[in-house]
């Protein structure tokens, strides 16, 4: 019986625990044995950090001209920075973050997601693998019937944050809601960790929940942000790497 080791991408704040554990790992030097990603943010994120996400949603219903011509031009400036950083640092996979959503759904309205937001991605993610990288997206929210088009642009999506994953109650709901989005995904996932449960044990129950019911083809393991809580580790993410070994 042939055992299939499942990848982890851990986002832990700790870049030796990242290295010691992690497979896929974004840290600015070269890791031998290890998929070396690094971050850059994509243009919907760019525009909300400048005006703020409640100006930059009214000018987004207020005002789609301007918002094109600015959203242009920070595009413009993220396809410059895939090919000046992944040119100069050869990095296996480009992490663009990317935020447009919450857990109700998109937070910016209809034209500009199919307008402005998916063609984008297209764009990125192309000009990503021209540097013969892996395009990986990482967007907050529960992106719908959109997610089926993500999954056509990107190689993999992280973190499918579709719901709260509070306790293992919410995170059991949150596992059903996947498994009804992943019947129309068409790349791999990276998810499955949450740390926001702040108990190591619920951790490593939760994780065998996932491989459990969603088994392990096209998935890559990955918490979604950095610790909230005090978490003891070391001995969590062992025992995550005897659970998926």
């Amino acid at each position: 019986m042939t055992v299939v080791r499942l990848p982890l991408l851990l986002i832990l704040g700790n870049e030796d625990l990242e290295i010691e554990y992690g497979d896929y790992i974004l840290a600015s030097r070269e890791i031998r044995g290890k998929k070396r990603g690094i971050t850059i943010k994509g243009p919907t994120e760019r525009l909300a950090e400048e005006f703020g996400i409640i100006n930059f949603i009214k000018y987004a219903i207020r005002d789609r001209d301007t918002v094109r011509k600015i959203f242009n031009r920070k595009l413009g400036r993220v396809i410059d920075d895939i090919g000046r950083m992944g040119g100069r640092e050869h990095p296996d996979f480009i992490f663009i973050t990317d935020d447009a959503a919450s857990y109700g759904g998109p937070l910016l309205p209809r034209w500009y997601m199919e307008e402005l937001y998916i063609p984008s991605h297209r764009s990125i993610s192309d000009e990503i693998r021209t540097l013969g990288a892996e395009a990986f997206l990482h967007a907050d929210g529960d992106y719908g019937s959109y997610f089926k088009n993500l999954s056509s642009i990107w190689d993999v999506l992280h973190p499918l944050d579709i719901y709260p994953r509070g306790s293992l109650q919410e995170y059991e709901t949150w596992l059903n809601r996947l498994m009804r989005i992943r019947k129309d995904l068409r790349c791999s996932i990276a998810t499955g960790i949450p740390l926001e449960l702040g108990n190591e044990s619920d951790i490593l129950t939760a994780v065998k929940q996932l491989i459990r019911t969603h088994g392990e083809e096209g998935l890559i393991l990955s918490n979604y942000h950095p610790p909230l809580s005090k978490l003891d580790l070391d001995p969590l993410l062992e025992g995550i790497r005897y659970v998926v070994q």
